[in-house]
């Protein structure tokens, strides 16, 4: 019970704290906020004080009365308060409680924000995003009922743990996305000197997809929790590429721009699958990948990329990193694949025509 009472004044002190500090343009430290309230209920329960949390609606009064500093929101409001009770408290007896019910109406009126379910409203019904980006909209508006239904530490509480919920979800369920680039208007061919691609999701009307050669990008973090969705979601796109075009996939590239933490269990799976991969004449590779994840991949996995190549494409995969570099060295190995193939074609037709002159 105590921890829940500290987690509901802690949240509900901190919302309040941000709200003002985000209008009026100036930041505030969690931290800082935590230690605050951690050290007066400290101080308070040596007293036999209630547990100090931040005055929602007096906060509103202050900041509409225009009052800046924590000397006048505080100790001043405090000192005039208490000076008003002793003085007045004859007269402030008889004051109806609606008149009182006003002021604090009043003073809690600007921390309502009903302008902003408008825009949450827009970004909803927006097509473009998926729904996993269109839930603000009900966070707020389980927060604004469960606020009005229970109380406001009530609805704050079921707010943050259905939000922690959403996060959770979005986290394990990361989105997987096929790739094309954004091709030009002329051509749809790219040279290695040429300006680097946009590429972007393929269900785009001006989006090409590379013939034979499967990119995709997963948006957030890849650990043992989601690696082998992934696993399943590839295993899928081959099988579906296989049954429409009749042979398998020269190459796949992971987009690493939107990983930004990877753990040692999709390491080991993601060098299982360059092996599986390899072995079956598929080369596998990771472009974009940045900061710790980036040298992670870097120092496990790159020399497993190297498996699937001829020797004299290793050094190229070392100097690769976009998805232009990878596809264009996958188009690279492919041609000097088909023209060995070719060549060898050739070799066994002479020699059949010199064993057979007749013909």
């Amino acid at each position: 019970a105590a921890a829940l009472v500290a987690l509901v004044v802690f949240l509900s002190s901190f919302a309040g704290a941000k709200k003002f500090a985000m209008k009026d343009g100036y930041q505030i430290k969690a931290f800082n906020e935590l230690i605050a309230l951690g050290l007066a209920n400290c101080a308070g329960a040596f007293n036999g004080a209630v547990p100090t949390q931040i005055g929602l609606s007096r906060m509103g009064i202050a900041h509409q009365a225009g009052i800046k500093s924590q000397l006048g929101a505080n100790i001043l409001v405090a000192a005039v308060v208490a000076g008003i009770t002793a003085v007045f408290s004859k007269d402030l007896y008889n004051v109806p409680k609606c008149a009182l019910n006003c002021i604090i109406v009043n003073g809690a009126s600007h921390l309502t924000e009903f302008e902003e379910v408008v825009e949450l409203w827009k970004l909803a019904k927006n097509p473009k995003y998926n729904w996993k980006c269109r839930m603000d909209v009900v966070v707020w508006i389980t927060g604004f009922a469960c606020t009005l239904y229970f109380g406001a530490f009530q609805g704050i509480l079921i707010a943050v743990v259905l939000s922690l919920c959403l996060i959770l979800y979005q986290v394990v369920n990361p989105e997987v996305t096929e790739l094309g680039f954004k091709a030009s208007t002329d051509h749809h061919t790219h040279a290695p000197d040429d300006r680097a691609r946009k590429w972007i999701n393929c269900t785009s009307k001006d989006a090409v997809v590379e013939d034979g050669i499967l990119v995709y990008r997963i948006e957030g973090p890849l650990f043992y929790a989601n690696v082998e969705s992934m696993q399943e979601w590839l295993d899928e796109r081959e099988v579906q590429y296989e049954e429409e075009v009749g042979v398998t996939y020269q190459g796949i590239i992971l987009s690493a721009a939107a990983v930004s933490f990877v753990d040692t269990t999709a390491i080991r799976v993601l060098e299982d699958m360059i092996k599986s991969y390899a072995a079956r004449g598929i080369m596998f590779f990771i472009a974009n990948g940045y900061g710790s994840a980036g040298r992670m991949f870097t120092d496990n996995l790159e020399a497993l990329e190297e498996l699937a190549v001829k020797p004299d494409f290793k050094k190229q995969v070392q100097n690769s990193s976009t998805i232009d570099d990878f596809v264009q060295l996958i188009k690279d190995h492919a041609c000097k694949i088909s023209k060995r193939k070719s060549l060898v074609i050739r070799c066994k037709s002479r020699t059949y025509d010199t064993e057979n002159p007749e013909k």
